[in-house]
């Protein structure tokens, strides 16, 4: 496939943009705007959040002074963003990744829990995004912008396995669609020690980002949708050195499956089910057994396998083998 480059700015790309400074007049009309509302207006590759992370770390002025985040525009100010690849992923040959597949057009990785998918706010490298720039320059146009280049979808920083990213403009289309046509799913294996309601089922359940924190439950039109089975038997025995209320005393291993996923979808809609994941403090999840070791705090999901049931390369099934300390929850 051939890759293309996206045009969000006159005839220059955001990547061409990314190499020099950039400014603008507030017109007439953009008076009394918030400006990391009119700064995400103008520069399509930036989402309003990203712009209010510009505004509080001095990279966007007004009139030459740096910009306050609660600032609102004024006709004919001069807006200058002193640093478009601010927060860009920047390659990281340092960093190895596992690839478990690639061909001429994506790759897939296998993630470790504690490596962040994209770049964070003041940390360009350090990232599965930048340890792929590295091996695949390529993907410095590809996506969805600089923080995170070809990067089909994410998973949480403390969440292990499949990620997926395309090498051309053309193939990440392409991928996206897959996904939201339903002829691709993805299927995570997690661990909690409750039970689930039942054996099998589908929650259906929209959910809403709010800052950082968890996502809550919201009355939307459009449903986040999860399919869970519990995965038998059970485990049991002495799986913790705690004793009294919080000891561990079994673990029950879940495979849920998705095809579009929401931020902490999984997570969420487990523990709205009333089974939190093994080590998920964020949504009510029970800490780590004191025996088990780990390199990284981390909560027990594991993006297992990608299945495309048809695709432009033909039937695919790609699997991320489980990390030592999932390994051991299996053999406990």
């Amino acid at each position: 496939m051939d890759s293309g480059k996206r045009s969000l700015l006159g005839t220059r790309t955001p990547n061409e943009l990314d190499a020099e400074e950039f400014q603008f007049e507030v017109a007439e009309q953009d008076g009394a705007l918030r400006l990391d509302r009119l700064i995400a207006d103008k520069l399509p590759q930036l989402s309003r959040r990203k712009a209010a992370q510009m505004l509080e770390a001095g990279v966007i002025l007004v009139d030459q002074k740096p910009a306050r985040k609660s600032q609102l525009s004024t006709p004919g100010s001069l807006i200058t963003i002193l640093d478009l690849s601010w927060g860009a992923a920047l390659a990281d040959p340092e960093l190895e990744l596992d690839i478990i597949f690639q061909n001429n057009d994506f790759v897939a990785v296998n993630k470790p829990a504690g490596l962040p998918s994209a770049a964070l706010v003041g940390k360009s490298q350090g990232n599965c995004a930048s340890a792929l720039l590295a091996q695949f320059p390529e993907m410095r146009d590809v996506g969805f912008g600089p923080q995170e280049p070809g990067l089909i979808h994410r998973l949480d920083t403390e969440t292990s396995g499949i990620l997926l990213a395309a090498k051309n403009q053309q193939t990440f289309h392409t991928l996206r669609q897959l996904f939201s046509d339903a002829r691709a799913k993805k299927t995570y294996l997690a661990w909690s020690d409750r039970r689930l309601p039942g054996t099998r089922g589908r929650i259906a359940l929209t959910l809403e980002a709010r800052g950082r924190g968890p996502v809550r439950p919201n009355a939307g039109k459009h449903a986040h949708i999860t399919s869970y089975r519990a995965v038998t038997p059970a485990l049991t025995g002495t799986l913790d050195e705690r004793e009294g209320p919080d000891q561990i005393r079994s673990l029950h291993l879940i495979e849920a499956t998705v095809y579009q996923a929401f931020r902490h979808q999984v997570r969420a809609h487990l523990a709205h089910l009333g089974a939190p994941l093994l080590g998920d403090l964020l949504y009510g999840g029970t800490p780590w057994p004191q025996n088990q070791e780990r390199e990284h705090p981390r909560h027990a999901l594991h993006a297992h396998e990608v299945i495309f049931e048809s695709s432009p390369w033909g039937p695919l099934h790609l699997k991320a083998e489980l990390p030592q300390e999932l390994q051991l929850l299996l053999s406990s």
